[in-house]
């Protein structure tokens, strides 16, 4: 993954866990904020992983017929799914959900 840093002079920028999902919630909150009150725009930056291909379901995992991506890391990224963590999250008692369904974890 390339990691840089976006610096744009007319506007504030930041960068965000992606697959965080209340950390991507809190960045849109008080980028909004923000610009409600007249002091926008905000670009925000959220670093993520794409978990499937273009083209099909398994396309970039190594042992398919294209051996992109190792194994270790899709399964190093899949425990970062970010459906996963929210509900860690929820369990931890850190943000406020009243009900949640989880099909995936």
């Amino acid at each position: 993954m390339v990691n840089f840093r976006l610096t744009l002079p007319f506007f504030d920028s930041h960068q965000v866990d992606g697959n965080d999902v209340l950390e991507v919630y809190e960045a849109a909150k008080r980028a909004i904020d923000q610009c409600r009150e007249g002091n926008g725009p905000v670009f925000i930056e959220c670093l993520t992983y794409r978990f499937r291909g273009h083209v099909g379901p398994d396309d970039n995992i190594q042992g398919t017929h294209t051996d992109i991506r190792p194994r270790e890391e899709m399964e190093a990224w899949l425990k970062k799914d970010p459906i996963c963590r929210l509900e860690r999250q929820i369990l931890a008692g850190r943000g406020q959900i009243f009900t949640i369904d989880i099909l995936v974890c």
